[in-house]
């Protein structure tokens, strides 16, 4: 189903998505997410994707947060995960890699995991797969998660892009955490126009206000 989708919603090599972002109501920066089919070398072994995403604020503080993940379409397996983390005085920055089994990070640490993981931002893609009620496994900041992702009432959403149907995804995860939620489109290209998310000053809005395709 996911690859299906995949490869007749996605018939480009790259898509961009541009974002404002807002605290409350005040507009404080811009999000920007993009898709991209690996190089022909990778595949040779499953159909692969580049994910990264860009977020950047100057209000309350500098904010220049980066995400960066190497994704497997036929089980949505996050092979490689890179996270910056540059939020006024704080920084960090993590990178793991999956291999059958288990999580192995540039630290040296080492976490087993059964099912084929998510980080944060090959689960916002996946997203995009269906609105169906399912369950997925995530890996975020050297913890595992079990994450279900209930299916709420379609509603109409107006953006700068435009009016959608929309339908809204909330993710609960055992153990619990705050990752937030996500408006999908409920058209042939299922759009995120809506991503609810946490940084160090709180809950932010990011809300589609452009899409590219190339």
């Amino acid at each position: 189903m996911a690859l299906f989708f995949f490869l007749t919603g996605f018939p480009f090599n790259q898509e961009v998505l541009y974002y404002n972002i807002y605290l409350g109501h005040f507009p404080i920066g811009e999000l920007r997410l993009t898709a991209e089919l690996a190089p022909d070398s990778l595949q040779d072994l499953d159909s692969v994707y580049y994910f990264s995403a860009t977020l950047k604020s100057n209000f309350p503080f500098k904010i220049n947060d980066s995400l960066f993940s190497i994704t497997r379409m036929k089980d949505w397996a996050t092979l490689k995960s890179y996270k910056r983390v540059q939020e006024g005085r704080y920084q960090k920055e993590i990178e793991f890699q999956f291999k059958e089994g288990r999580i192995e990070y540039t630290d040296g640490k080492v976490f087993p995991c059964v099912s084929p993981p998510k980080d944060l931002l090959t689960l916002w893609y996946y997203f995009r797969s269906s609105s169906e009620e399912k369950e997925t496994a995530l890996h975020i900041d050297k913890k595992n998660y079990q994450v279900k992702i209930i299916s709420r009432k379609a509603s109409m959403i107006s953006t700068p892009l435009g009016s959608f149907l929309s339908r809204h995804l909330v993710p609960k995860t055992f153990p619990r955490t705050l990752l937030g939620d996500v408006y999908i489109s409920e058209d042939s290209l299922r759009l995120p126009l809506i991503i609810k998310t946490n940084l160090l000053l709180g809950m932010v809005k990011a809300v589609i206000k452009a899409r590219e395709v190339r």
